[in-house]
C-alpha cells in the first residue's frame, strides 16, 4: 500500500510538472504569435509606403504633373524600390530564422569609412526630415573590413527608424 500510495504521489508531481511546462509552452507559442503578427502588421504598413510613393510619381510623370522634374522623379523612385527590395529582404531573412537557418551574407571588402559615410549621408537625410540629428563615430573604425555592406545598411536603418519612431 505504502509503494503505491508513493507511486500515485510521483505520477501525481510529474503530471503536474508536465501541466506546468503545457502551460509555459502555450504561453510562449502565445507570446510568438502575438510578436508575428505584430511583426506582419508592421511590415505590411512599411511595403504599403514605398508602393504608395512609387505609384504616385509614376502617376504624376504619366500625367505630365513631373514636367522637368523627370530626373529627380527617377531618383525619387530608385530610392523607394530599394527601400522596397530591403524590405524583402528583411522578410526572407526573418522566414529563414524563423525555420531555424542563418540569413544568407555576402561579405566584400568595403572601405570602413567611405561606407559609413554614404550610409550615414542616406540616413541623415531621413532624419533631418524628421526634425533629428546624426552624427555617426567613426574613431577606432578599421580601414577596410570583410562585411555584407546591404545587409549591415538594413541593420542600420532599422536601427534609425526605431530611433526616430521611439527615440
Amino acid at each position: 500500500l505504502v509503494v503505491i500510495r508513493g507511486g500515485l504521489f510521483v505520477l501525481a508531481v510529474l503530471l503536474l510538472l508536465s501541466a506546468l511546462a503545457g502551460a509555459r509552452t502555450l504561453a510562449r507559442s502565445d507570446r510568438l504569435d502575438v510578436l508575428r503578427s505584430t511583426f506582419v502588421a508592421s511590415v505590411s504598413h512599411d511595403l504599403r509606403t514605398p508602393i504608395a510613393s512609387i505609384g504616385l510619381m509614376a502617376e504624376n510623370m504619366a500625367h505630365g504633373y513631373a514636367a522637368g522634374s523627370e530626373a529627380r522623379y527617377v531618383e525619387l523612385i530608385q530610392a523607394e524600390a530599394a527601400r522596397l527590395r530591403r524590405l524583402v529582404d528583411d522578410l526572407l531573412d526573418f522566414g529563414r530564422l524563423e525555420r531555424g537557418l542563418l540569413p544568407s551574407l555576402s561579405r566584400a571588402p568595403v572601405d570602413v569609412a567611405e561606407w559609413l559615410d554614404g550610409v550615414a549621408a542616406r540616413e541623415r537625410a531621413r532624419c533631418a526630415a524628421k526634425g533629428a540629428a546624426l552624427s555617426p563615430e567613426t574613431a577606432g573604425a578599421p580601414r577596410r573590413a570583410s562585411i555584407d555592406a546591404p545587409a549591415l545598411e538594413r541593420a542600420i536603418s532599422n536601427l534609425v527608424d526605431n530611433a526616430l519612431k521611439h527615440g
